[in-house]
């Protein structure tokens, strides 16, 4: 009876358990359950950048497509994949392979045409049968277009290893993936049972024989001997099971190349001053340490930055200042320095105003205090019966180190100081430095400013110096000074402008006394000037002066 119930058994639930035996084959074959197939993959990097899709040979070869979102036009200089987040076995992109991306945009790439982007691990390239992964970093070093400041961002990377294993293109456009897989597999069985048995007995015995087929037969026979056979056959089965999938990924991006005119060399703020004072060696007068006032003859329009003294003994400190006149006489401090050591003997001392003074055709006093006597060189007016101009006042009875407000001057003498203020035209005028064009559409313009304040840009046309107005900015304030400041043409008037390989003169205006522009030492006529109140550039630049002043401004074009 247990060998029946084992029969049976087989019977029923045998085409099951081979049914799971095939399902399992056909599984492993397709390698589900090979851990390679369990890798997570992923290519992630921070804010402003991301990675589209990327891939990796069986010889080390990346390509990644990457889409920059930062809010400028940037140029891709070198990409490096690494196990380690190191700039090392970078490939370098100029000249022809250079990679300009505008704001959206997205490039392939998996080499410069010469040089493959290949994965590095702990100094040596990368390689690994197919199903294999590779876990890394992508470090990519960039430009900004508006600003020239170099950057370096990393990307972290987990990638399977693919079929594909020959070298591809520099940078791509467009590009496309076909992956075709075809799996075919096939499971035989047969099993055949065959179990027989005789036994002699008293009593009647029944043969039972029993088959696939179904077909049952008993017997029984006079000699009380019974005989019991089974047999039990599982035909062959076969199962084919045959997947072909193609899937076909097609993405196209647009490179756009900008690139510039203009002058893109970062200056100083040492600019080209005048003098309003006194520029002579006067003879030294004896006379005890207090605070002495002498008025400048003529009117002064321009930026003032510092003082500049001629020092006859080298001892004690000095102080000096800005004042302005009420009737003939210092009135109110209008700007000071700080309190300095006295220079060398017999040569000129310039000291810095601690804020910068607008100055806008006033009359204006000069504010010496010293902490000694006979530090400054100063001569009576009989000496100069001609310069009626110059007035002195003194005050005898103040502490050194601060200088008063108002003067409260006394003492009327006629007499004056060698000294006088150096005066840049900077604020209250309108400036332009001279360029070579070229063809292209226009996006921005950039100024660098070395300080806070409100500027304002523009182009002109050349006639032997700017000419006509063809597009002006608004008023724009200084955001994270020292630095380049791009505006949008599309932000001005006009929103558009086509330019050409001609001459164009670049223009600003500064609404602060604060050092704000940068410059540079130019050519004869290579920069021009107009007196000009903070506002709309004049539609044409008339009575312009010809300079050899170079400002740091250029145009972005593509």
């Amino acid at each position: 009876m247990k060998a029946q119930s084992a029969i049976e058994y087989l019977s029923t639930y045998g085409w099951t358990i081979l049914i799971i035996a095939i399902v399992l084959v056909t599984l492993y074959t397709l390698g589900v359950f090979s851990p390679s197939n369990y890798v997570l993959t992923y290519c992630t990097f921070p804010a402003d950048f991301s990675c589209q899709s990327s891939y990796l040979t069986k010889n080390g070869i990346l390509s990644v497509n990457i889409q920059q979102l930062t809010s400028s036009p940037i140029i891709i200089t070198a990409i490096g994949c690494n196990s380690n987040s190191t700039p090392s076995h970078m490939v370098t992109f100029s000249g022809s392979s250079q990679i300009n991306l505008n704001i959206g945009g997205n490039v392939s790439i998996s080499g410069n045409g010469v040089t493959p982007l290949l994965c590095y691990s702990n100094g040596t390239v990368f390689t690994g049968p197919i199903g294999s992964s590779y876990r890394g970093f992508v470090i990519i070093n960039y430009t900004t277009v508006e600003t020239f400041f170099t950057h370096v961002i990393v990307g972290q990377l987990s990638q399977k290893v693919l079929m594909l294993s020959t070298t591809t293109s520099i940078t791509s456009t467009s590009s496309t993936a076909t992956s075709t897989t075809s799996t075919t597999s096939t499971a035989t069985s047969t099993t055949t049972s065959t179990s027989t048995s005789t036994s002699a007995s008293t009593s009647t015995s029944t043969t039972t024989t029993s088959t696939s087929t179904g077909t049952t037969t008993s017997t029984s026979t006079s000699t009380s001997t019974s005989t019991s056979a089974s047999t039990s056959t599982s035909t062959t089965t076969t199962s084919t099971s045959t997947s072909t999938s193609t899937s076909t990924t097609t993405s196209t991006s647009t490179t756009i190349q900008y690139l510039q005119f203009g002058f893109n060399s970062i200056g100083s703020t040492s600019y080209p001053t005048t003098s309003a004072g006194d520029t002579a060696v006067e003879a030294t007068d004896t006379n005890p340490a207090q605070t002495y006032w002498w008025k400048i003859g003529s009117p002064v329009t321009g930026t003032i930055n510092s003082i500049t003294i001629y020092i006859s003994k080298s001892s004690g400190n000095l102080l000096a200042g800005i004042y302005s006149d009420s009737g003939g006489t210092p009135s109110a401090l209008l700007a000071t320095t700080a309190s300095v050591a006295a220079g060398s003997a017999g040569a000129w001392q310039t000291i810095p105003l601690t804020t910068s003074y607008y100055a806008n055709g006033q009359t204006l006093w000069i504010a010496v205090q010293s902490s000694v006597t006979n530090v400054a060189s100063m001569a009576y007016k009989t000496a100069y019966p001609t310069l009626y101009t110059y007035y002195y006042y003194y005050r005898s009875g103040l502490t050194y180190g601060t200088l008063p407000n108002p003067a409260g001057a006394s003492s009327d003498v006629k007499a004056k100081y060698s000294s006088y203020l150096n005066v840049a035209s900077i604020e209250g005028y309108a400036k332009c430095t001279k360029v070579t064009g070229a063809a292209g559409t226009a996006d921005s313009v950039s100024f660098y400013a070395h300080n806070a304040g409100n500027f304002r840009l523009a182009i002109y046309s050349d006639s032997s110096g700017p000419s006509s107005k063809l597009w002006e900015s608004g008023s724009t304030a200084v955001s994270g000074a020292p630095s380049w400041q791009a505006v949008s043409i599309s932000t001005g008037t006009p929103t558009s402008l086509t330019t050409s390989a001609v001459t164009y003169w670049l223009c600003w205006q500064v609404g602060t006394a604060n050092s704000l522009p940068s410059y540079t030492s130019g050519s004869a006529s290579t920069g021009s000037y107009i007196s000009q109140a903070y506002g709309s550039f004049p539609a044409t630049w008339t009575g312009g002066t010809l300079t050899s002043e170079d400002w740091s401004e250029y145009v972005t074009y593509h």
